[in-house]
């Protein structure tokens, strides 16, 4: 180990002047005409002082990486940006994917069934005049933001990728037990089931429903956290970013992605409440199809859910 460094100057005294550059070095062991010489030629040479370094690293990409990076992107950005503008009737910008979304990760979502999609910041009022929008949420879904009971933001699109399941929503089939096509939910539920934080059943409330089923939660039972986290977890999202689908993105991606989402006579629970137990549901093809929206307030073997993970932009 080096000997400790002790300075030269006296500790009761104050310390002496710093040296201010090369010149002023010169000048104290060889006096101040050497010093003069000295300042004419870092003028001449237009010496500059030495500025620190950053004492961070700018994170650099080979052109591997960049190549991977942009053969993630660009593809999937292309599809949604052609299939977004025809929709709206107008050119519609997809940011690249988030950096937390990485190939290994859609191949996993992929294996599960759900996809990715953008979902710009466009307000879905009821008098927009999209060429897509063949289906909007039925007037009573407007109406009751109108007055109030719904929040008024629950017609806005996200502006973010979202993680969208995209199987088909099962028909209903009385007695049979309801399922979603190969469920990667489906031991999450079994699991939640057994520790008693969720309980399928038909809208009686006593006829047991499969505990690997979607279908018979109460609306109460999305506002479990351990609930919700659970499904975030499954689907490799963190806490909190994983809901249910909100109205309005259910309707527009049934427009744009999902038509058949519409046509099975089951319904899906959505994100917005009604205060009260109440929670919005979609999707009934005897009522609309796309269109349908309605709440209610009990589970039954009609009604299933939809999770959706959102993406910070």
């Amino acid at each position: 180990m080096p000997p400790p460094f002790h300075s030269l100057e006296n500790p009761f005294e104050p310390p002496k002047k710093r040296l201010q550059d090369d010149a002023e070095l010169i000048g104290k062991f060889l006096g101040r005409e050497a010093e003069e010489e000295m300042r004419k030629i870092m003028a001449k040479e237009k010496r500059k002082p030495d500025v620190a370094e950053p004492d961070w690293t700018p994170i650099r990409l080979s052109d591997k990486e960049k190549a991977r990076i942009e053969a993630l992107n660009t593809p999937l950005m292309k599809q949604e940006a052609a299939t977004l503008s025809a929709f709206f009737g107008e050119s519609v910008t997809v940011p690249p994917l988030p950096r937390e979304i990485t190939p290994e990760r859609m191949k996993n979502w992929e294996a599960m069934g759900f996809e990715l999609h953008y979902l710009p910041p466009i307000d879905m009022t009821e008098d927009a005049d999209f060429p897509g929008w063949e289906k909007k949420p039925n007037p009573w879904f407007y109406k009751e933001i109108a007055a109030g009971r719904i929040a008024k933001d629950a017609t806005m699109l996200p502006g973010a990728w979202v993680l969208v399941d995209g199987r088909q929503k099962p028909s209903y089939a009385k007695g049979a037990q309801q399922m979603y096509d190969h469920d990667p939910l489906a031991p999450v539920l079994e699991d939640l089931n057994h520790r008693g934080l969720i309980s399928q059943t038909m809208s009686d409330g006593t006829t047991k429903l499969d505990p690997q089923s979607r279908f018979g939660l109460s609306p109460a039972d999305f506002t479990k956290p351990e609930v919700m986290n659970a499904f975030a977890k499954a689907l490799d999202l963190k806490p909190g970013q994983a809901s249910l689908t909100e109205t309005i993105v259910w309707n527009v991606l049934a427009n744009i992605h999902y038509p058949e989402w519409g046509t099975t006579d089951t319904h899906e629970w959505q994100k917005e409440t009604l205060g009260s137990g109440l929670r919005l549901m979609s999707g009934y093809s005897d009522d609309g199809g796309a269109s349908n929206v309605r709440w209610d307030d009990r589970p039954g073997g009609r009604v299933g859910f939809r999770p959706l993970g959102r993406f910070s932009p």
